[in-house]
């Protein structure tokens, strides 16, 4: 999404997490309800049949239980009937049949193409699109999760009494819905709907409190991390109204230029170098993305030793200097941090806007931003 930002990728991202995705659900899952359940005549025996009118009142009769947990149920109570009324025997084998029967007027068996009946019962089939190996796309696994608890039923007994959700902003109102269904008891779900590393399909508090009805928003609004003044750079990127810096001060954050991307690492290699002989324990050099930072990182290595790449593989986190993406660096803080690339090309849409802010704010005493070539409009103010 960073490297190559697709229109219908992000439009199917938007799509399932907005409200008006979950309403639909929910009426597609009433439609199966309705039109699904096709009823045939069953022969139980060679002077027994059951009328395909009756098999459709009994899964109408227990619509208490989820749709795919009645066959059973409907069986048994079909076979119960029918042993008092035809004085029969029914053997294991004919039970295994009506049964296997009545699971098969079922057309909803699938959970795969249930998903995909709902796309096209929406009128946007283009919205579903799986990868090679029939891989899915991460927005489309909690709706599938929601539809499958909706046929199946939540049979997760969960002894959670308190869940905490950290990083709030980053999971959709879908996901809370299942969050919801999981685990009913109380909670408390905290995050900065400033920090999304996926403002596509992020959530902010009021949508949270929508997803569940109940509970009160709190809004803690006292930044301590990082000094005055680096907050108030980053306030430049994305403004909060609400936020309160604690008042420590430090140095202003610096933006450097420089004359090619050469000149750039051997500047970052300087920076390096002179956060050794301070009394910082923690450097951040952070990327927009990965593959930019395994890149700098290679490049670095010629001018200095002791730098630590962190990706999504790592299984340890190491002091001393790191260097690693936005999106890693969330949730993490740092003595100094160096940002790398704050160019137009590099930092130019919503998301990257994003990016860049998480990367600033993890900077606790001081922060420096490099380029080569034009800087981002994201910094015209700050410079």
């Amino acid at each position: 999404m960073l490297n190559k930002p697709a229109t219908d990728f992000i439009e199917r991202i938007q799509y399932k997490a907005s409200f008006d995705f979950i309403s639909q659900l929910d009426r597609f899952i009433l439609h199966i309800e309705n039109t699904y359940f096709k009823a045939t005549d069953v022969r139980l025996t060679k002077f027994v049949a059951i009328p395909a009118k009756y098999i459709e009142e009994q899964f109408r009769r227990f619509n208490r239980y989820p749709m795919r947990l009645r066959f059973e149920t409907m069986t048994d109570y079909i076979l119960e009937m029918a042993q008092i009324q035809y004085h029969i025997t029914v053997t294991t084998a004919q039970r295994n049949m009506l049964k296997k029967e009545i699971r098969n007027m079922f057309a909803g068996n699938n959970d795969m193409q249930v998903y995909r009946d709902f796309f096209e019962w929406v009128g946007k089939p283009e919205l579903f699109k799986m990868r090679k190996n029939r891989i899915l796309e991460y927005a489309d696994l909690a709706p599938l999760a929601y539809l499958h608890i909706a046929l199946n039923g939540n049979n997760m007994q969960s002894s959670v009494k308190h869940l905490l959700v950290d990083e709030m902003q980053d999971y959709s109102p879908i996901q809370y819905k299942i969050l919801q269904k999981l685990y009913p008891c109380r909670k408390t779900i905290l995050g900065d709907a400033s920090q999304s590393v996926n403002p596509y399909g992020s959530s902010t508090a009021e949508m949270i409190r929508k997803a569940f009805v109940l509970g009160e928003v709190m809004k803690l609004c006292k930044s301590y991390r990082s000094t005055y003044e680096i907050t108030e750079f980053a306030q430049m990127i994305r403004k909060n109204e609400e936020l309160d810096p604690v008042v420590r001060h430090g140095e202003k954050p610096q933006i450097l230029k420089c004359k090619n991307e050469e000149e750039e690492i051997v500047a970052i290699a300087r920076l390096i170098t002179i956060f050794k002989q301070s009394n910082n324990k923690s450097l951040g050099i952070v990327c927009k993305t990965e593959s930019q930072a395994q890149v700098l990182s290679d490049k670095l290595k010629t001018y200095v030793n002791d730098i630590y790449f962190l990706s999504n593989q790592s299984s340890a986190f190491v002091q001393g200097t790191i260097i690693t993406s936005a999106h890693m660096a969330k949730g993490l803080e740092f003595d100094e941090v160096i940002v790398p690339q704050v160019t137009n090309k590099n930092y130019n849409s919503e998301i990257d806007k994003s990016m860049l802010y998480v990367a600033v704010t993890r900077a606790m005493h001081r922060l420096t931003l490099t380029y080569d070539g034009c800087l981002t409009e994201y910094l015209f103010v700050c410079h």
